[in-house]
This record gives structure tokens, sequence and C-alpha cells, in this order.
């Protein structure tokens, strides 16, 4: 856990993360209070190549993402 850190969107939170496969890391972000799901995000811990996939340097950010807006609809498909 990493106690502060910024999503996407800049906003500060607390990361959670797990290391896979020895050269990735997959990290969510959650919000101080009420720990509540902000994204995730996907980086390189060091260099990786693998036959079928492109390299990958350390730093590199794989992916990320965020929730910006969420709340209850009144059904599947509804938007209010």
């Amino acid at each position: 856990m990493q106690p502060v850190s910024a999503d996407i969107a800049g906003r500060e939170g607390v990361t959670l993360y797990r290391d896979q496969g020895g050269y990735l890391r997959g990290e969510v972000f959650v919000g101080p209070a009420g720990y509540a799901y902000l994204g995730f995000r996907f980086r390189a811990l060091r260099d990786h190549a693998e036959p079928g996939l492109e390299p990958v340097r350390r730093g590199q950010i794989i992916g990320w993402g965020g929730v910006l807006k969420a709340g209850y609809v009144a059904g599947p498909g509804k938007k209010d």
C-alpha cells in the first residue's frame, strides 16, 4: 500500500497494489475518507519482452482509468 498518490484525474487517494509476473504492478486507487473506488493503473516495474507481446520499459504506464461519475439509475439502459 502506498499512503498518498493521485489517480488519472489528479485526485489524491490511497493506492493498493499487487506485483504480477515479476515485471507488472496492478494498482487500485481508493478515496482516503470512504475508500470509494477511484480507478486503476498498470505499470511496468522493469523492462520486459515476451514473444507475441509489445516490449515494455521500466516505468511505462500500460493502462490507466478512473471513475469520474457514478450514481443510481431507475433500471437497465436508463440514464436518470
